[in-house]
């Protein structure tokens, strides 16, 4: 079985990327005093809901300073989306409970972003050690 590093880097730097969604938004959330739950849940469904319908807008946003927005803006939605599956999960978690979640996440996320080059290079290497 071939590994497909290309692939795998995009799907990592996606992994990546919805993690720190989900981070900015439970921190957001906690910050303006929502506590985890399906209330908060519902309503990131709805938010993720109408990013996804507008991720064909959203792609077309500019490239700025190396970054691609648009790439990004596509994939907004999935980041929401996790966002509200752990405030789901996170019923009965007090604002602060919730903050102290997002912040885990974010964490999660940016280990994830530091550690892929490593991961990559040892899929890479991997790789070329079967063929």
């Amino acid at each position: 079985m071939d590994v497909d590093v290309g692939r795998t880097k995009t799907r990592a730097h996606h992994v990546t990327a919805a993690l720190i969604v989900a981070s900015v938004v439970l921190i957001g959330a906690s910050l303006v005093g929502r506590a985890g739950g399906l209330g908060l849940a519902g309503g990131l469904v709805a938010a993720s809901g109408l990013l996804w319908w507008a991720r064909d807008h959203l792609a077309e946003a500019p490239t700025v300073v190396g970054y691609d927005l648009g790439w990004y803006g596509a994939r907004l939605w999935t980041g929401v989306l996790v966002a509200a599956a752990l405030a789901g999960v996170a019923r009965g978690l007090s604002p602060g409970e919730l903050q102290a979640v997002g912040g885990g996440v974010g964490l999660l996320g940016a280990t994830n972003h530091v550690l892929r080059p490593l991961y990559l290079y040892g899929l890479g290497l991997a790789g070329r050690l079967r063929s």
